[in-house]
């Protein structure tokens, strides 16, 4: 019997599922990792901006990948399992578009800017 979020490997459109799924899973476990490191060493601009941009990428991809969930998959998550998703991808939104907006209009130190609030929404 299969549970909610098992895919049909039959098929190429869920197979290609099941690598995005996978490939999200894996990116946001490096960018996991990769917060531990950055918090641990000081980097130079360029490859702090670097660290960033990959940030934003696995938290993008992230956001991707959850979406697809509930619009692909036949059988959809819990209500439960829905709500934190929301709740996940408006703080994701909110923090990247905070530090996009504001960190080139002020280096005031906005709170949902700064790099912490970022590595929270990787996690």
């Amino acid at each position: 019997m299969k549970d909610q979020f098992t895919l049909d490997r039959n098929s190429k459109y869920e197979q290609k599922l099941e690598q995005l799924f996978k490939v999200a899973f894996i990116l946001s476990v490096l960018g996991v990792l990769l917060s531990v490191v950055d918090y641990g060493f000081d980097q130079g601009r360029l490859l702090q901006y670097s660290i960033n941009l990959f940030y934003f990428f696995v938290i993008g991809v992230g956001i991707f990948s959850t979406a697809v969930r509930y619009f692909a998959l036949k059988r959809k998550p819990p209500a439960k399992v829905f709500v934190f998703d929301v709740l996940s991808i408006g703080v994701s939104i909110l923090v990247i578009g905070y530090h996009i907006v504001l960190q080139y209009s002020s280096k005031s130190g906005y709170f949902l800017s700064s790099d912490l609030m970022i590595n929270l929404a990787l996690f």
